[in-house]
C-alpha cells in the first residue's frame, strides 16, 4: 500500500512539475505561428511596395494592392492547411500578387488593410500605409486574439513597420 502511494506521489510531483511546462510550449508554438507569419506577410509586402509594376503598359512603383482577408474567411478548429492564392478556398489574388503562401497548416485568419490601393503611393513620413492583421480563437471559447503589425511611410518613401507587434487580448 506504501508503495503504490509513493508511486501516485512520484506521478503525481512530475505531472506538477511538467504539465505546465508543457501547455506552455503548446500555447508559445501558437504565437510563434504569428509572429512567423506575419512577418512572413509584411516581408512580401514591402517586396510588391518596392518593386516596379507594368500597370496599363507604364511602368509604376510605390504599388499596394487591395486589401484582403480574413483568409481563410470562416474560422476553423485547429490548423488548417490553404492555397491563400486560390479563391475556391477562401483565398485572393492579393496573396498570390504579392508571392505570399503560409508554409506550415494555419490557426489564426490573416488580413492586410491597405490604407490606399493604388500605385505611386505617397503619404506623409510616419502616416499608415497598411496594417498586416492575425485573428483567432485558440481555445473555443468565442474570444479572439488579436496581432498586428502597422508598416508606415519612411522619409525616404519606403515602407518601415511599427515599433511592435500590437496583441489585443493575447490570452483571449
Amino acid at each position: 500500500m506504501i508503495e503504490v502511494a509513493l508511486v501516485i506521489s512520484v506521478i503525481g510531483v512530475a505531472a506538477a512539475m511538467f504539465l505546465p511546462a508543457f501547455l506552455g510550449r503548446i500555447e508559445t508554438s501558437k504565437y510563434t505561428e504569428v509572429r512567423r507569419e506575419l512577418s512572413r506577410i509584411t516581408e512580401s509586402l514591402t517586396a510588391y511596395y518596392e518593386q516596379t509594376h507594368d500597370v496599363h503598359g507604364q511602368q509604376r512603383s510605390r504599388c499596394l494592392p487591395a486589401s484582403v482577408g480574413p483568409t481563410p474567411p470562416l474560422e476553423t478548429q485547429g490548423a488548417v492547411a490553404l492555397n491563400f492564392g486560390d479563391e475556391a478556398e477562401g483565398g485572393h489574388a492579393t496573396w498570390a500578387a504579392i508571392g505570399y503562401q503560409p508554409t506550415r497548416e494555419v490557426r489564426f485568419r490573416y488580413s492586410i488593410l491597405v490604407s490606399r490601393s493604388r500605385c505611386g503611393v505617397s503619404v506623409a513620413p510616419r502616416e499608415r500605409l497598411a496594417e498586416v492583421v492575425a485573428e483567432g480563437d485558440l481555445d473555443g471559447d468565442g474570444a479572439h486574439s488579436r496581432f498586428s503589425v502597422p508598416l508606415f511611410q519612411e522619409e525616404n518613401g519606403g515602407i518601415g513597420l511599427g515599433p511592435h507587434l500590437i496583441d489585443r487580448d493575447r490570452a483571449e
